[in-house]
C-alpha cells in the first residue's frame, strides 16, 4: 500500500489494516467492472451465463419475447426510459465450503433503487426457521434415532409463483445481455419473481408452504412457521424446517421418506446431502444417529482469519472475556457521558471496525456457541463509543473462539438427563440486572440467553424472578413443539438459586419488597399454576446458567459449559 494512499486513508479515518481486510472481502464479492478486470474474470463470465440459464429454464425470462422499452406506455422520449421498467444487476461472491473455495456466485438482481416499495399494501415479510428450532430438530433426531439430511433449492426465488392479478413486471437485462433496436433497449417481462425484488422472498415462501401443505399433506407448526411435519404410511415422522432455500430434514431413512424429498426435488429441483454444513455456521458431525454435535468451526475460522492479525500466534484465551470486561464497559459509558476531547483518526477507525467484529460475533452466539454469549452480549452494549480496553475484549473473545473453534454442542439420547430442563439465574447490579437463562433438551442446550434486563430490579428476589419467567416463555415455546410432534411431557422442571424467587413463582404473596413487581414478570407463576413448570431450587454452585450472567474463572466456567454443552471440554487449551 503506497504511502499517499495510506495517509489519505488516514485523514479520513480509516487505517491501513481495516482497508486491507475490505479489500480482501470485495476480492470475494467484487462488482461487475472489477469482476471483468480480473484473472477470475472466464470464470465469472461462466458464472454469469449460469445465472442467465437458470432464468430461462425456471420461464422466468423468454428473450425471444423481449419488447423496446418505448412501447410502454410509460415510456419518457426526454429521458429515454420508462418508469415502470427496473435495472437487473449483478451480484458475484465466491462462495466456500468448510472454509475451501467451492464456487463462483453470480445472481442477477432487481436494483432497489429502480423499485417502488412504498406501496401500502406490498405484503414483504418472509419468515425463517429460528435457531432454537433447528437445534430442537438436531436433538428430536438423536432422540428417535432419525438420520439428517440438508437440501438446498437451486434458485428458489424463480420458483415462486405470482398471483393472480399480480402486476407485469419489466426489466432492463443486466450488462453483459443489454440489446438495442435503433438506440431503443430491449426489455424482459419477467414471468417469475427475481432475487432483490421487495415481495420475493414471500412470494417463495407462500408458494413452498402452499405445495408443502395443500399438495404434500404436511402439517404447519403453530409456533415456528418454518417447521413442518407429516406422518408417513409407515406410520413414522418426517420432520423439515427450511430456512429460505435451505432445508434440512429428519427421518427414519425409510422409501416412504426417500419419497418425500423426491416429490420436493421433482417440485423445486433441490440438492440434497447428508448433514454436514447448514447456514454458513452450523457444522453438523454425525457420531451416530443418536448422537450429533452442532459446531461453527469453519464459520469462527473464516471470521478470525480476517479480523485477528496473526490468530495462531496469540496468547492462550482459556475463557471468552476476562472479568474486568465488566469495568471496560463502565469505563466506556463514563468516557462516552463526557465527551471532554474530539475523536482522534484511530478512534474514529474503531468505530468502523468494532462493530464490524462485534457483528460477525454475535452471528456465531445462536448456532452453537452458548460459551460467548455473555462476553458477546457485554461488547455489543457499545458499538457506537468503543474504547481500546473494548476492542481488546473483542479481539480476546475471537482469539478464544480461534483457540476452540472445535468446541459445540452434542446431543446425545443415551445422556444422563434427555428430557427437557432449564435453568435461569441474574446477576443482581445497581443498573440493569443481565438474565441467564439455558434450556436443555437431549443432554445439552437448543435454547439460551444473555440479556439485559429491561427495568431496574430492587432485590435479587425480584431480579431472579425476571429471568425465570424470561425462561418460562421460552421453555412454552419448546413445550409446544415437542407437544405438536406428538410427545406426552411432564411439567417442565426450571432450577432457580433464589429461594425467595422460587416461593414467589408458587404463592401470591405481597410484601412491600415484590407487590410493585410488574405481571409480566410473573408469567412464571400462571404457568407453575397450569402444572406447564415446577420450580426447583438448587444450590448457586450448580445453576449452571451462572455463565450466562457474570465472568467466571476457569474452573466454573468449565463446569458450566461442560453441564450446558453435552460434555464438551476446554481444559485442555491451557490456561491465563
Amino acid at each position: 500500500m503506497g504511502a499517499n494512499l495510506t495517509n489519505r486513508l488516514y485523514h479520513s479515518g480509516i487505517d491501513g489494516q481495516l482497508f486491507a481486510a475490505t479489500r480482501k472481502a470485495d476480492e470475494d464479492c467484487p462488482s461487475y467492472r472489477k469482476a471483468r478486470a480480473s484473472p477470475n474474470w472466464p470464470k465469472w463470465q461462466e458464472a454469469c451465463e449460469g445465472e442467465i440459464n437458470n432464468l430461462r429454464r425456471n420461464g422466468t425470462i423468454d428473450e425471444n419475447q423481449a419488447v423496446p422499452e418505448d412501447t410502454l406506455p410509460t415510456w419518457d422520449p426526454s429521458k429515454r426510459r420508462a418508469s415502470q421498467v427496473v435495472n437487473i444487476l449483478w451480484v458475484l461472491r465466491v462462495k466456500y465450503l468448510d472454509g475451501v473455495l467451492d464456487k463462483f456466485k453470480a445472481r442477477a438482481v432487481f436494483d432497489g433503487r429502480s423499485q417502488k416499495i412504498n406501496d401500502p399494501s406490498l405484503e414483504t415479510f418472509s419468515p425463517a426457521c429460528r435457531s432454537t428450532t433447528f437445534k430442537l430438530l438436531i436433538a428430536e433426531a438423536c432422540r428417535l434415532g432419525f438420520q439428517l439430511r440438508t437440501w438446498d433449492v437451486e434458485a428458489a426465488y424463480l420458483k415462486g409463483k405470482f398471483e393472480d392479478g399480480a402486476e407485469t413486471l419489466y426489466a432492463r437485462p443486466p450488462p453483459g445481455y443489454r440489446r438495442y433496436v435503433d438506440g431503443i433497449p430491449l426489455i424482459w417481462r419477467l414471468k417469475t419473481p427475481l432475487y432483490g425484488e421487495a415481495d420475493a422472498g414471500r412470494i417463495w415462501y407462500n408458494t413452498f408452504i402452499k405445495f408443502m401443505l395443500q399438495v404434500r399433506g404436511f402439517t404447519q407448526s403453530l409456533y415456528d412457521p418454518c417447521l413442518m411435519w407429516k406422518i408417513l404410511s409407515n406410520g413414522s415422522r418426517f420432520i423439515c424446517c427450511i430456512y429460505v432455500d435451505d432445508g434440512v430434514s429428519a427421518d427414519d431413512g425409510s422409501t416412504a421418506a426417500d419419497d418425500e424429498l423426491e416429490a420436493i426435488n421433482k417440485q423445486f429441483k433441490i440438492i440434497i446431502k447428508s448433514a454436514s454444513f447448514f447456514l454458513g455456521c452450523n457444522n453438523i458431525t454425525c457420531h451416530s444417529k443418536h448422537r450429533v454435535t452442532l459446531s461453527s468451526r469453519a464459520y469462527v475460522q473464516r471470521m478470525t482469519a480476517r479480523y485477528l492479525l496473526n490468530p495462531d500466534a496469540r496468547e492462550t484465551a482459556s475463557t471468552p472475556c476476562e472479568r474486568r470486561i465488566v469495568a471496560d464497559y463502565e469505563g466506556a459509558v463514563q468516557q462516552r457521558r463526557s465527551a471532554s476531547s474530539s475523536p482522534a483518526a484511530a478512534d474514529a477507525a474503531m468505530r468502523v471496525e468494532y462493530p464490524s467484529k462485534v457483528g460477525a460475533l454475535i452471528y456465531c452466539v445462536p448456532a452453537s456457541r452458548l460459551d460467548c454469549a455473555y462476553a458477546i452480549g457485554v461488547l455489543a452494549r457499545c458499538l457506537t463509543f468503543p474504547t481500546p480496553e473494548m476492542d481488546a475484549a473483542a479481539d480476546r473473545c475471537m482469539t478464544y473462539l480461534h483457540q476452540h473453534d472445535h468446541v459445540g454442542l452434542t446431543y446425545d439420547a443415551a445422556s444422563p438427563r434427555p428430557e427437557l430442563h432449564a435453568y435461569s439465574d441474574s446477576d443482581w447490579s445497581t443498573g440493569h440486572s443481565t438474565s441467564g437463562w439455558a434450556i436443555l433438551y437431549a443432554g445439552a442446550a437448543i435454547g439460551y440467553g444473555s440479556r439485559r434486563q429491561q427495568s431496574v430490579a430492587l432485590s435479587t428476589t425480584e431480579a431472579e424472578i425476571m429471568a425465570a419467567s424470561q425462561a418460562a416463555c421460552e421453555i412454552m415455546y419448546f413445550r409446544g413443539i415437542l407437544q405438536e410432534l406428538g410427545h406426552e411431557l411432564d411439567p417442565t422442571v426450571l432450577y432457580v438459586d433464589n429461594q425467595g424467587a422460587v416461593e414467589l413463582s408458587k404463592d401470591m404473596k405481597s410484601c412491600k419488597r415484590s407487590r410493585h413487581i410488574e405481571r409480566r414478570f410473573l408469567k412464571v407463576r400462571e404457568l407453575v399454576a397450569d402444572g406447564e413448570i415446577i420450580v426447583k431450587h438448587v444450590a448457586s454452585a450448580e445453576n449452571h446458567s451462572d455463565m450466562l450472567t457474570k465472568p467466571l474463572e476457569l474452573d466454573a466456567f468449565e463446569f458450566h459449559f461442560t453441564a450446558l454443552s453435552g460434555g464438551g471440554s476446554i481444559r485442555h487449551r491451557g490456561g491465563c
